[in-house]
């Protein structure tokens, strides 16, 4: 199978129009710019370790997982099973509700989420 000249010039032409120095999009100039960029960053490293916690968990999940009994029926429920999901989903959306209301509280006090005065000198 032959491959196209032109899609072999792909990743070629990405790095090449990538852009450096004062046209890269990462490259801050002035407080703002780097206050953003550290913003972009911390929110990388931040979604980078949550991705890598959900992928360890998964993985410990289906390497420890237990092969259940196959029920007679598939509309047949496990109490016990039906019990523990809901206190599980129960705390999930409790603790997701205080973090919400933390981070709200937390926006409230430190005045980040208004937005700036608009005085104007007369």
């Amino acid at each position: 199978m032959k491959v196209p000249a032109r899609i072999l010039l792909l990743p070629l032409a990405a790095v090449a129009l990538g852009g450096s120095g004062w046209q890269s999009a990462l490259e801050a100039h002035g407080p703002q710019a780097e206050r953003i960029a550290d913003l972009f960053w911390l929110f990388v490293y931040v979604c980078g370790a949550i991705w890598g916690l959900v992928v360890l968990v998964l993985c410990i999940g289906l390497l420890l997982r237990r092969r259940a009994a196959v029920p007679a029926s598939p509309l047949a429920l496990n109490p016990a099973t039906e019990r523990r999901t809901t206190g599980i989903v129960t705390a999930l959306v409790g603790v997701t509700a205080l973090i919400v209301f933390v981070l709200t509280g937390l926006s409230y006090v430190t005045g980040s989420g208004s937005p700036p005065s608009r005085r104007t000198r007369r």
